[in-house]
């Protein structure tokens, strides 16, 4: 994970350079941030997101998703419709 975040920060910082503009150094960061708490709370967390990233970019589907009309009844029953 950590040569990940250096490949990361290094570009960042690089068009960070170029551009004058921090904006991609912030959302780099914010990223991070979240990955490592979630590494902090389940080591490995990161790399099965990428896996199942792989996943879902190879075959197109993710066999783990609810079928949208499930999530829009969930919705309106949180929202008392």
């Amino acid at each position: 994970m950590a040569a990940e975040f250096d490949a990361e920060w290094e570009r960042a910082l690089d068009r960070a350079k170029q551009s004058h503009d921090l904006a991609e150094v912030y959302e780099l960061l914010h990223k991070w941030r979240h990955l490592a708490h979630s590494e902090q709370a389940a080591p490995g967390t990161y790399f099965r997101l990428l896996g199942k990233s792989e996943q879902i970019t190879s075959t197109g589907q993710n066999p783990d998703a609810a079928p949208l009309e499930d999530m829009q009844a969930v919705i309106r029953q949180r929202l008392g419709r």
